[in-house]
């Protein structure tokens, strides 16, 4: 591939990791099991975090155990995969 090729490449790669980050942080803030263990699954990292500067917590690089406190059985799944 050529230099702008692989950056391209990269770029996509990046926007795809993003977008399953963010697709599992809504998962676990509506204690949608099934989404996160398949997306945790399919590579996603437990300990991942997400800048996200609209997001009304002191830290705003939140994880998925953040969003995830109403759902015991959704912290029971994070815990033991991460």
């Amino acid at each position: 591939l050529a230099q702008g090729e692989r950056q391209q490449t990269q770029r996509d790669i990046g926007r795809e990791k993003r977008r399953k980050i963010e697709e599992c942080l809504y998962a676990c803030k509506k204690g949608d099991v099934a989404t996160v263990q398949s997306l945790l699954t399919d590579g996603v990292d437990v300990n991942a975090q997400l800048y996200q500067p609209q997001v009304p917590f002191d830290n705003q690089e939140s994880t998925f155990l953040h969003w995830s406190t109403k759902h015991a059985e959704m912290i029971e799944l994070l815990l033991n995969r991460g």
